[in-house]
């Protein structure tokens, strides 16, 4: 539907108190090819009425037809929204594997160095105090935590953008 028609035929209405004027509908047909309407817009009030009540049904299918175009176009973004929220929730989810991951493997090496023969407990048994095994251990478990997380953080930043790029360009296309 095209609204520049509705516009020219109430331009021609209004010329029409001037003489008589014939708008030519042309619209695709469902069977393919063209329908053409013809509306004499010249002083015959029948035929004027007939002009207006096209018009005004065109007006109303131009309307239906940018009203399921919203709709679609909302359900669409609410979908790519959806997909980007999943994209979120897993990356949450890879992230806290990979703490849980890491806080095992750092109790797993803490119950390794807290071992009578291990060559840390050797080590703090000649030269360092308890404090200084646990304050050595608690700087460890910090700098591994926070590479790990500073690596999951930048994936996942990594993976927003991308999500959010492609999310855009669909916009973009529609």
């Amino acid at each position: 539907m095209d609204i520049s028609f509705c516009l020219a035929a109430f331009l021609c209405l209004v010329v029409s108190c001037q003489g008589s004027v014939v708008i030519v509908d042309q619209r695709a047909s469902p069977a393919g090819g063209v329908l053409d309407k013809k509306y004499d817009a010249g002083l015959n009030p029948d035929s004027t009425l007939k002009l207006l009540a096209s018009i005004q049904q065109m007006i109303t299918e131009a309307a239906d037809g940018l009203e399921n175009s919203i709709a679609f176009l909302e359900n669409r973004i609410e979908d790519r929204m959806r997909v980007i929220e999943d994209k979120i929730m897993f990356v949450e989810n890879r992230i806290g594997d990979k703490l849980d991951e890491l806080e095992n493997r750092l109790e797993d090496k803490i119950d390794h160095n807290n071992s009578p023969n291990s060559p840390v407990q050797i080590d703090a048994k000649n030269s360092h105090t308890a404090t200084d095994l646990a304050q050595t251990c608690t700087r460890a478990k910090q700098d591994i935590i926070i590479d790990s997380l500073k690596d999951l953080t930048q994936r996942s930043d990594e993976a927003q953008i991308n999500a959010l790029g492609n999310f855009s360009e669909i916009v973009d296309k529609k």
